[in-house]
């Protein structure tokens, strides 16, 4: 079965998650789709902080989907998975908002933003 990782803010509050979930369970019927607020990530991450996804999650995973802000700005958990996931060789894509797929490729989608983890931190609060 696929292993899709959906690489994301956390916390992202359901209705801003609704339409890339949908896209993603749409495009890739039958996989199986990683969320890190789900199940036992979020206690995986609070014991091990980011390398539990970085080392023992996305390695595992046949693809990783990453979600943008609506600025097209990066948070830096996010980037630091999608960078993990080109390092590792796996297949990439961006969704954004409102469920467009495209794949990633680090030379045709700049410029854009990348977050310092304060700035996500904040972001992450003023969702």
């Amino acid at each position: 079965m696929l292993q899709i990782y959906f690489a994301h803010p956390v916390p992202l509050p359901f209705e801003k998650k609704r339409r890339p979930r949908w896209a993603i369970e749409h495009r890739w019927e039958g996989a199986h789709i990683i969320d890190p607020e789900e199940g036992e990530h979020q206690v995986q991450y609070a014991e091990s902080g980011m390398d539990y996804f970085l080392e023992a999650v996305i390695p595992t995973c046949d693809l990783v989907v990453a979600m943008h802000y609506s600025d097209l700005s990066w948070g830096s958990g996010v980037w630091a998975e999608l960078q993990q996931a080109l390092r590792l060789g796996k297949e990439t894509y961006r969704v954004d908002a409102l469920g467009m797929i495209q794949p990633y490729t680090p030379i045709i989608q700049k410029p854009f933003t990348l977050l310092t983890v304060k700035e996500t931190q904040q972001r992450r609060h003023n969702m």
